[in-house]
């Protein structure tokens, strides 16, 4: 069976830090050297679909910057402070709603 382990020492020092500090603690991701590049061998042409919304949403997609050879979490596998995952939350639903509308 496959299961998770969770060093809650560790999470716990990340979630004290509190949501100023913006910190995001994950346990389950893959490492991309180049985060597009790994976008756009997965799925084709979403880097552009991903900054199109973005910029219909009011956010500077040029701004955008994927840093590199770093791990990226998969999105059912984070934690962090409760005003943060609301943050994050309300980043998500404008998201999809700004995605639907362009994409139907």
């Amino acid at each position: 069976r496959e299961g998770v382990s969770i060093d809650w020492v560790k999470v716990d020092q990340v979630l004290r830090y509190g949501p100023e500090a913006r910190k995001i603690a994950f346990w389950y991701g893959i490492f991309a050297g180049d985060y597009w590049g790994l976008m756009a061998h997965h799925h084709p042409g979403m880097e552009s679909v991903i900054k199109a919304v973005l910029d219909r949403m009011g956010e500077s997609a040029a701004n955008v910057v994927m840093p590199k050879n770093t791990f990226w979490p998969f999105g059912n596998y984070i934690m962090m402070p409760v005003a943060l995952l609301r943050e994050y939350t309300s980043f998500a639903h404008r998201y999809i709603r700004y995605f639907q509308a362009g994409f139907k």
